[in-house]
């Protein structure tokens, strides 16, 4: 059920948006968050991805 006064292009984003907290909230027991940014130092001091491929 959906007020008429709310677009459904405003509720599928809404829900999108949703979904995707849920997922980053609650990530499956594969995840460890250690392992996807490593801090390293430099001179600008950049996070640096890695553990993703």
């Amino acid at each position: 059920m959906l007020p008429e006064y709310i677009h459904m292009h405003v509720a599928e984003s809404i829900l999108f948006a949703g979904k995707a907290i849920r997922v980053l909230r609650n990530p499956g027991p594969a995840f460890k968050s250690q392992d996807v940014i490593a801090h390293h130092p430099s001179a600008t001091d950049s996070y640096q991805v890695k553990g993703l491929c």
